[in-house]
């Protein structure tokens, strides 16, 4: 079975109470949740044999790893109609989710079976109930989480233009707010922080957002991108605002790479 759409799959860290932990998740999915056709979730956990001390995947493991999940989602599809939503690696262990119909809910048992030679590792699965794909929901990313992986496509396109990212340059944002008084609030503690603000922009439609534009100088290479775009929703969220993305004009442009 193909997938039923086109998937998009990145990856954000997420919160570990103990090491790291990397979530790769289809996003395109969320267009799709719930699908009534898939209520269960099955959920599959490899432990690794040589973990970092982070807990995540050591470089001499990943192809390893990256093979058995290749074979795992294969054997969903072509067999139980699996759709493939996300993985998470922590802990020293990477799980695998996947959302079936009802009527595959054995498809954990059967799946081991269809696999086999997976020594030295051990497939261990659960099966559950998930009409609303709620850990799904789980799994997606936060508002924080969601910019970083935009910021790394953003950056990476960049890249590809030739700029060299550690050339400050003012770098553009947006914003809507819910009302005038929260935008004029917000334009307030940008200001405050050192960012050049324009003029509100009024709705053309009452139900429509007031909407924010306002500049800084930055740097775009490291982790800037992220540190920035974390102040921006740090300032913007006690007004409710919604951040609509940044941009920068190319700097000092080198030839892209072949």
């Amino acid at each position: 079975m193909s997938p039923l759409w086109q998937e998009n799959f990145d990856f954000y860290e997420a919160a570990a109470e103990k090491g790291r932990a990397i979530v790769s998740l289809d996003l395109a999915a969320a267009n799709h949740a719930p699908l009534a056709s898939h209520p269960v979730r099955l959920q599959f956990r490899v432990k690794m044999q040589r973990p970092r001390e982070d807990g995540l995947r050591s470089a001499d493991e990943a192809d390893a790893l990256f093979s058995l999940e290749d074979r795992l989602v294969d054997v969903m599809r072509r067999n139980f109609e699996g759709l493939y939503v996300a993985r998470a690696v922590a802990y020293g262990a990477t799980e695998f989710f996947f959302y079936l119909p009802d009527t595959q809910r054995e498809a954990g048992t059967r799946a081991a079976a269809l696999l086999g030679g997976l020594e030295p590792y051990q497939l261990e699965f659960l099966a559950e109930d998930d009409p609303e794909w709620e850990r799904y929901a789980d799994l997606y990313p936060d508002a924080w989480s969601f910019q970083t992986i935009l910021n790394r496509r953003l950056v990476s396109q960049m890249e590809q233009s030739g700029d060299q990212l550690e050339v400050p340059r003012e770098v553009d944002h947006a914003a809507t707010f819910p009302s005038r008084m929260q935008a004029a609030a917000a334009s307030e503690a940008l200001v405050a922080a050192g960012f050049r603000v324009d003029a509100l922009k009024k709705p053309e439609l009452p139900e429509q957002p007031w909407f924010l534009e306002f500049h800084r100088e930055q740097r775009c290479d490291g982790e800037g991108p992220d540190d920035f775009v974390f102040e921006v929703l740090e300032l913007i969220a006690p007004h409710e605002g919604d951040y609509d993305g940044w941009g920068a004009p190319v700097q000092g442009a080198r030839a892209p790479s072949p």
